[in-house]
């Protein structure tokens, strides 16, 4: 343990070699459970070394992000780089289309911002007021959906393709201020709207790309008011997104063909549906948030979902996904009786509550 120790003291050695082969070294302890202890050490020297190696040589950067990400599991190490300084570090490498490491760090930056302190320091610093116009592709997060948009399947950067950010979106947008941000400017198509540029997504081969999309569709869903610009076919026109992913290649009658979105008709006999159970969970639950309000249901209803609901739900094996599916066609397809209050919060609770099981259910598998 003590040789361990005394290795940390070369990382910040003067001769590049030294520090390549210590980082190297340390790099295969960081990710044992036995040894995590001694990074906590010394008011964790060794993780204030590691940080600073990232903006050293790329090899040895390389290793210094692997070994940070192995160590951000333990809170108490994350919560050592959520500073600032380390923050917009990790971001200029990501945004450097010409480093070998920006999907590292892009992978780190993943990691970190499941912490709420990290996600809002991602965030604008800003008392804007809802309705002030704000050009978001100039904030931090606009600059990353940039590079996430643009870098796909290696297009800017030949050693990255930028899908972990998708999970860097997902979890700004548990946050109300980050759902607000995703969704500013959804009413004005001069402005960009960040959801906007990433729905395209839903149907990525990669499940960790089309995965962080559609967890940051379902959690902006969480803002009611946003709805019917969410919706508007003229504006960010989400429907289609949702959808696209839950439909076969079956037919339907005409008036069902015609009530779908232009996107949903005569669909190739190809089609696949989305395989990933959990994927179909999220896409599901966003249905049910957006059918909180009576607009909401009206207009789920006039653009012939439960259509592509009921012939899902025909294929479906997993009982959590029938369960949502039965949900949704009893919100929708019951007529609304016009003498009951409208509760906005029945739905939205409904779907908190399932995914802190499921969230359970994934740290008991973790724990395994």
């Amino acid at each position: 343990m003590e040789s361990i120790k005394e290795l940390f003291d070369f990382l910040i050695d003067l001769k590049p070699e030294v520090r390549r082969i210590a980082v190297e070294q340390v790099l295969t302890f960081s990710n044992s459970p036995e040894y995590v202890p001694l990074f906590l050490d010394e008011d964790m020297k060794a993780i204030k070394s590691l940080k600073l190696l990232v903006n050293d040589t790329p090899l040895i950067a390389q290793s210094a992000l692997s070994a940070l990400i192995n160590l951000s599991s333990k809170v108490e190490i994350a919560s050592q780089m959520t500073d600032e300084r380390f923050l917009a570090d990790i971001i200029k490498i990501i945004l450097n289309t010409e480093s070998p490491n920006s999907d590292i760090a892009c992978m780190l930056l993943s990691n970190l911002s499941k912490s709420e302190t990290v996600s809002d320091k991602l965030l604008p610093r800003s008392d804007l007021d809802d309705n002030t116009k704000l050009r978001t592709e100039f904030t931090t997060i606009g600059k990353l959906v940039d590079i996430f948009v643009r870098g796909e399947s290696n297009k800017v950067n030949k050693f990255a393709n930028y899908d972990h950010l998708s999970g860097v979106f997902a979890n700004i947008t548990k946050l109300p201020q980050g759902r607000k941000h995703f969704l500013r400017n959804v009413e004005d198509s001069e402005y960009n709207c960040l959801l906007g540029n990433i729905i395209c997504f839903t149907e990525h081969p990669s499940l960790l790309r089309r995965g962080g999309v559609i967890s940051t569709i379902k959690n902006c869903c969480f803002n009611i008011e946003a709805h019917e610009n969410m919706l508007d076919p003229n504006g960010l026109n989400l429907l289609p997104r949702i959808l696209l992913p839950l439909a076969g290649p079956e037919d339907f009658n005409d008036e069902e063909m015609e009530a779908l979105p232009d996107e949903l008709q005569l669909l190739e006999p190809t089609k696949k549906r989305e395989s990933d159970s959990y994927m179909r969970e999220l896409l599901i639950e966003s249905l049910i948030l957006l059918a909180t309000t009576k607009y909401g249901r009206d207009y789920l209803r006039n653009h012939s979902v439960y259509p592509i609901i009921r012939e899902m739900d025909l294929q479906e094996t997993d009982e959590r996904v029938h369960e949502l599916a039965l949900k949704y066609v009893n919100m929708t397809m019951r007529p609304d009786d016009p003498n009951e209050q409208e509760d906005l919060t029945k739905h939205t609770e409904y779907v908190k509550t399932k995914h802190l099981e499921k969230d359970e259910e994934e740290v008991i598998d973790e724990l395994d």
